[in-house]
């Protein structure tokens, strides 16, 4: 059986906005092999590597070779995006490290040194991004080699009940998740900026309520406290394990406004409104990709409960 590593580089995380810089293949026929037979390294920026690639994926496909990733969804996304190539995630060490130990991290630097016992070979993200040969490529290297030995380390380590979680739970809905990414959620842009606009002037108003009693930056907690504590005497119902100072987190202003004090409800209100602009209303255009759509990534591995987190592209 042939299995086929790949890794890619970026100059950033987003798909539609950034670029491939470099591209780590290594061959191996079998998985006992401790090193590749063939590796192959593309400078995306080529078209002759690009054409090479091509023609690589197209081979390994017809072969049916046994692709390897660490964390395959943003790689094949990626690609397929840039370069019109659809690769399947066979086998993801990501999601192996996973079902293996759900509490530890599971970043590929992390786990080789932990489980592999190798030095660390991270460069700085500057270096990264960069796409610079001379650091690039060999850090795309030990990736791709890291990758692959972290493979046959769980494939060697796993329980049946851990190899069950991996392929029935785990690397089913991260390939769902991953159809998901690609596919998006329409975004109405027109009606999108039609209600960014009035939840501007509401984040306007619920400001001004405040600034009216006090022209102070209610974004500071440090003013926030000294109003709440200081001018208005409202009760300190919480203080700092740190400083010791007041407390005036959402649940102490929440227990405030309850007793019937104003001044918390209208920034409790401020904060709701401002949070959904910020958060939301006021980023949502800039992250759409290029077919207008919202592409959000969901991730499996990172929430110690089992649960999904998602974050923007």
């Amino acid at each position: 059986m042939t299995y086929a590593t790949i890794d890619i580089e970026t100059t950033g995380l987003n798909r539609y906005k950034d670029k491939i810089t470099w591209i780590g293949v290594g061959i191996a026929e079998s998985i006992n092999d401790k090193d590749f037979s063939h590796s192959f390294i593309y400078n995306a920026e080529s078209s002759g590597d690009i054409k090479k690639f091509h023609n690589l994926a197209s081979n390994l496909a017809k072969r049916k070779a046994t692709t390897v990733f660490q964390n395959g969804k943003f790689d094949t996304l990626f690609i397929e995006e840039k370069l019109g190539i659809k690769i399947p995630i066979k086998e993801d060490v990501m999601l192996m490290a996973t079902a293996y130990d759900l509490a530890e991290e599971h970043g590929l630097k992390h786990m080789a040194q932990k489980y592999l016992g190798v030095p660390d070979w991270d460069i700085n993200k500057k270096e990264k991004l960069s796409g610079k040969a001379e650091t690039v490529v060999p850090y795309l290297k030990l990736d791709v080699l890291y990758t692959w030995r972290l493979y046959q380390y769980f494939s060697r380590k796993m329980t049946a009940q851990q190899n069950k979680i991996y392929k029935k739970l785990l690397m089913p809905a991260y390939r769902m998740y991953r159809d998901v990414e690609r596919n998006g959620a329409y975004i109405d842009v027109p009606q999108l900026r039609k209600v960014r606009k009035e939840f501007a002037e509401l984040e306007a108003e619920r400001l001004k309520k405040l600034t009216d009693l006090y022209n102070i930056n209610w974004n500071s907690s440090k003013q926030v406290q000294d109003v709440l504590f200081k001018k208005e005497k409202l009760p300190i119902l919480a203080k700092s394990e740190k400083t010791g100072a007041p407390c005036a987190d959402a649940g102490v202003l929440r227990r405030l406004a309850g007793k019937g004090y104003k001044i918390p409800k209208y920034i409790l209100e401020y904060k709701e409104i401002n949070t959904l602009n910020k958060m939301f209303l006021n980023r949502w255009e800039d992250d759409l990709g290029s077919d207008k759509r919202m592409h959000p990534s969901f991730n499996l591995t990172n929430v110690v409960s089992g649960r999904t987190s998602c974050s923007n592209p």
